[in-house]
């Protein structure tokens, strides 16, 4: 099957009760998110914040928000801007400060194999660059056989000369330990671009992912978290 791929989006918003940033939550605030990953990097970011897993549509969670049921929560700002609900947003995080999931806001259209027609039908709307990106981040992830349940993040951005500079994030559950690197490289095809996910994956497990997501695959978590239920 082949992936036609355009058109990333990224970034998350805070959504909090009279519009209090994140650095200004008071010790022990409710802050309410669906993804592990954010999950990880809010309490890296804020060990002293009470994580708890946030369900429901975007209108519901942020309503949870608005009647102070939590102090706010992390949300995709595509999805707000989407439902007209920015002026509910107090704070939009930069995309190198909470790494999104590989492939996030990328729109894929799957094929049949070798069908060359339709291929070649669907050639306009495939973005060189978004799928350049996109490859690198999924390199990343599947080499280190990531998934939904693993605080794994990539974001991957094609700059002048094709210059390709790739992030990568693997935390634990707690966000007490967090492996973050980066490389670049000159990338002009997607085979590139997915030699350089593998590269920035072996670096990491080097680094101390290796034993990050050993413990997570486990199921153990460590025996002292964060105010927060991380599970």
């Amino acid at each position: 099957m082949v992936p036609r791929l355009f058109g990333p989006i990224t970034g998350f918003a805070l959504v909090a009760s009279a519009g209090v940033r994140l650095a200004a939550l008071p010790p022990g605030a409710r802050i309410g998110t669906s993804s592990l990953r954010r999950q990880a990097q809010i309490a890296a970011l804020r060990p002293d914040l009470r994580i708890v897993d946030l369900r429901g549509n975007v209108p519901t969670r942020v309503e949870k928000v608005r009647s102070r049921e939590i102090d706010a929560a992390v949300l995709a700002l595509a999805g707000l801007r989407r439902l007209n609900l920015e002026a509910d947003v107090a704070e939009i995080f930069d995309a190198d400060r909470l790494i999104p999931a590989p492939g996030q806001g990328a729109v894929a259209v799957q094929i049949r194999a070798h069908d060359e027609a339709l291929a070649s039908l669907l050639a306009p709307l495939n973005d060189e660059t978004a799928a350049i990106e996109t490859t690198a981040e999924r390199a990343l992830l599947g080499f280190l056989e990531g998934g939904c349940q693993v605080p794994v993040g990539a974001l991957a951005r094609r700059g002048p000369a094709d210059e390709l500079h790739l992030i990568g994030l693997v935390a634990s559950l707690d966000g007490r330990s967090t492996i973050r690197r980066d490389a670049r490289a000159v990338v002009t095809s997607v085979e590139d671009a997915g030699a350089l996910g593998e590269a920035l994956a072996r670096d990491m497990l080097d680094a101390g992912a290796r034993e990050i997501l050993a413990v997570i695959r486990q199921g153990v978590l460590p025996a002292s978290r964060p105010h927060g239920d991380l599970s």
